[in-house]
């Protein structure tokens, strides 16, 4: 059926609604009304995060050292990982 419709007539009748527009209120000083960072949050992910890193360095750093002549090769490539992300 839709085939057979010429490409003229394909739209016609059918209301589009446009994607939401998301408005930032704005101050006056160009800073948006977001608030600051929640300080909490951050603190707690970066602790976890070098406690991970503690973990993997302890328990790899055998591994790595028979396997690459250095305790530390797996521990460089975690935190070049963490950095990455």
């Amino acid at each position: 059926m839709i085939s057979e419709m010429k490409s003229g007539e394909q739209n016609r009748g059918v209301r589009r609604v446009p994607p939401p527009v998301r408005n930032v209120p704005v101050s006056s000083s160009g800073k948006t009304a977001y608030g600051a960072p929640d300080y909490p949050l951050l603190v707690i992910t970066m602790a976890l995060t070098c406690f991970g890193i503690i973990m993997v360095f302890s328990a790899s750093g055998m591994l790595s050292l028979s396997q690459h002549k250095t305790g530390y090769y797996i521990l460089w490539k975690e935190l070049i990982w963490v950095a990455i992300s």
